[in-house]
Order: C-alpha cells, then structure tokens, then sequence
C-alpha cells in the first residue's frame, strides 16, 4: 500500500533539473518483507524494492547515476548515513547527519526524502567513503 507521495528533484547536470514524484509504498506487493520506491520522472517509472527505504535509494541511485542522474535528496548527501536501528525501525527513513569527529545525535536526524541541493548531494561510492572516515574518526 501506497504511504506517502513526495515531490522531487533530479540533477541533469548543474542547470538542468528535471521535477518528478517518488511513491513510497511500506510494503512491496511482490514481497511483503520488503519496501519499494517508484521514481516517476520524464514519462518513466524506476520501482526499486528492498529491506528498509535508505537500501531501496541506493539501488535507485545505481540506477541514475548511469545515466549521469542524481535525486537531490537528503538521502543523497555525503554526509547522511542511518543507524543499524534507524534501519531496522521506521523503514529507514531516518538517518543521521555525520559530522566528522562527532558521535551522532538525535537532533542530527534527518528524513532521507526531504529535499536537497545539487551541491549536497553525492555518488553512492563518496557518500560510503566519508561514512567510513566518519566511522574512523571516531577511534
């Protein structure tokens, strides 16, 4: 069943952003273990499934930046990254904003669909090399 409809934003580039909507469904009618995603963008749908939301983005995100996209989510950020908990409570929707040297706190949660700029936003592979030297950093 369908939970939620958020508008967003796709990079083509710096200049050339492209509106579309991401269906959030709580349950994958092919799996019911599983959530899925829709991104309906330029008279396509991408449907992505997985354990928890924050998985089912990062193979969403595979898929665009093949073709040299980005959803400009927070999700998509270099420096968001959830919990083991917050993957496994509330479908890992939640995550925290990482800061360097710094345990993460809960005023540091965000939601991995609220809107992002182009700036924040990273490859899949940059966003896992700054949550490891997060990780490090941490002694």
């Amino acid at each position: 069943m369908i939970e939620e409809i958020c508008k967003i934003d796709i990079s083509r580039g710096q200049n050339n952003l492209v509106s579309s909507e991401l269906h959030l469904y709580d349950e994958d009618p092919n799996n019911n273990e599983f959530v899925k995603i829709e991104l309906h963008y330029l008279d396509k749908i991408v449907e992505c499934s997985a354990e928890n939301y924050f998985d089912a983005l990062i193979k969403l995100r595979r898929i665009l930046e093949k073709e040299d996209m980005q959803i400009l989510c927070k999700g998509a950020n270099k420096n968001v990254h959830p919990s083991a908990m917050q993957l496994n409570m509330g479908y890992g929707r939640r995550a925290y904003l990482l800061i360097m040297h710094q345990q993460a706190k809960s005023k540091d949660i965000v939601d991995i669909f609220d809107s992002s700029s182009v700036v924040d936003c990273v490859s899949i592979d940059e966003q896992k090399k700054y949550f490891d030297l997060w990780t490090e950093s941490l002694g």
